[in-house]
């Protein structure tokens, strides 16, 4: 699988404070439109692919970050691993966030 192509990383780099100020704001994660997420179960939760590159994360989190109807509805605060991983899939260009500006 190659892609068309590559993601790009974010104009600034996003911790988990900016990502929990950006919730707070409104803002919602997006999927990049080049980038194929998909996920398997493993015996200590998901292997999740984005774009052939494999993150480890709980089943929950695969599940909502590669249906795109679930990710929006992330307005909460992600446990820690889950906000590093997002914060991760942000800065490695395979999510965005959409602001309502």
């Amino acid at each position: 699988y190659r892609l068309a192509h590559q993601p790009a990383a974010p104009d600034r780099l996003v911790d988990p404070a900016g990502l929990h100020a950006a919730f707070s704001r409104g803002a919602r994660h997006r999927q990049n439109p080049w980038t194929r997420l998909l996920w398997i179960g493993t015996d200590s939760g998901a292997a999740l692919f984005a774009a052939g590159m494999r993150y480890s994360c709980s089943r929950d989190l695969a599940r909502t970050v590669c249906d795109p109807a679930r990710l929006e509805l992330i307005d909460r605060r992600p446990a820690h691993a889950e906000t590093e991983l997002l914060c991760q899939l942000l800065i490695d260009g395979h999510l965005y966030l959409e602001t309502g500006e």
